[in-house]
């Protein structure tokens, strides 16, 4: 039940955002020359230690760009945009097939090389309000351990930095000569195949890695963003997410009773405690 009531609320978000803009221009930033596939196994509140959520997630590397983000919601925006384009997304949500895509994880990471910058994208809930920011491709400090292991058939070595709050551990392969993986990570000389804090509660683990169809392509859709920084989409967030905690609990109060649905979602959304990145 809790997790089909927050999956319901997502989805609803997600195809709204992209059924928004009906003209939105899809700018290409770049074509992918290859496409990895993480599971991502994270814990999302510390008072419930031992309960983990998975979901996957999709890296793609062109020659100056790669793309970020959750393999259900990349899935899904090619959907709505195909629905959209064709006059049936309207009976398609209300099919209830989008529910096969729901996703908790709605941002988008953009590594621009070129550039020397990262560009996240992310969604305020409570107002609907997309959100971008930059910053510079981060200098992780790796320490290169003399450790190696073997993931996937992929020769790989061990590196160890400090970032958002915690210590991570990352396993590389030089034999796949990108310098990126999952989320910001970067700045090691191969790509990033696993990589986990040392308390286990992120952990990013290799899928799959190959050449991805020759017309996949590293997109942009330009809307209505709200650029911010880093610091003042975080507070926003937080303050999101009480503006939400606040409304469920005076429609509880309103109603004199305990709605159990409302209570559920107010479980939820204070059970957000652990962001990958801590101390912002």
């Amino acid at each position: 039940m809790k997790k089909h009531v927050l999956a319901l609320l997502l989805l609803a978000c997600a195809i709204s955002s992209q059924a928004q803009g009906l003209d939105n221009e899809i700018q290409v930033l770049d074509d992918a020359k290859l496409k990895v596939i993480y599971r991502l196994t994270y814990i999302e509140d510390t008072n419930q230690i031992k309960h983990e959520d998975k979901e996957k997630m999709l890296l793609l590397i062109g020659n100056e760009v790669s793309w970020f983000q959750s393999y259900n919601h990349y899935r899904l925006n090619h959907l709505v945009r195909k629905h959209r384009q064709e006059g049936t997304l309207d009976v398609w949500r209300k099919s209830g097939e989008g529910m096969r895509y729901a996703s908790k994880l709605l941002y988008s990471v953009y590594k621009n090389y070129l550039a020397g910058k990262i560009m996240i994208t992310d969604v305020l809930s409570m107002t609907n309000q997309w959100c971008l920011y930059e910053e510079p491709i981060l200098d992780f400090q790796w320490e290169i351990k003399e450790d190696t292991a073997e993931i996937m058939g992929f020769h790989v070595q061990k590196a160890v930095c400090d970032f958002g709050g915690r210590t991570w551990e990352a396993w590389f392969a030089e034999e796949l000569p990108y310098n990126d993986g999952p989320y910001k990570f970067s700045g090691l000389p191969g790509l990033i195949l696993s990589v986990a804090d040392t308390k286990n509660h992120y952990r990013f683990e290799l899928v799959s890695v190959e050449d991805p169809d020759p017309d996949t392509k590293i997109e942009f859709e330009e809307q209505e963003y709200m650029r911010t920084t880093k610091e003042a989409f975080m507070g926003a967030l937080s303050n999101d997410i009480d503006n939400i905690v606040d409304e469920v609990m005076e429609t509880i109060t309103t109603n004199g009773s305990e709605d159990a649905m409302r209570r559920r979602i107010y479980e939820i959304i204070k059970s957000k405690n652990n962001p990958i990145e801590r101390g912002l």
